[in-house]
């Protein structure tokens, strides 16, 4: 069985989105922060993570499950069904490490 590498595509370069004003938040209303970007599996055609970049000077982009992403146009949101222990699982896994490790590539 043949496996793909993921694809990362910059938010600006996604057609229907508004560039990176887009927040990040949970289904109960926590903010994680703003959109970078989307991490596909290409293989099988399958949004996995959404690249999110917590406010702050020293915060990096991080990869948050996308579980049941929902997009709110009037809020400007992207809303997802992630518990805390989700975000625990991936809470050290920075795109810079994804792309660096060969977990995902830049999209073409």
């Amino acid at each position: 069985m043949e496996t793909s590498t993921l694809e990362y595509f910059e938010s600006t370069r996604i057609a229907g989105l508004p560039g990176e004003s887009l927040v990040v938040r949970t289904a109960t209303g926590r903010v994680l922060g703003r959109l970078r970007g989307l991490i596909i599996d290409p293989m099988n055609q399958h949004l996995r993570y959404l690249v999110v970049r917590a406010s702050g000077l020293f915060s990096q982009a991080t990869l948050v499950p996308a579980v049941t992403p929902r997009v709110d146009f009037d809020d400007r949101a992207i809303e997802v069904d992630v518990e805390e222990m989700d975000l625990r699982a991936v809470h050290n896994l920075t795109l810079h490490k994804a792309l660096t490790s060969g977990m995902c590539a830049r999209a073409a």
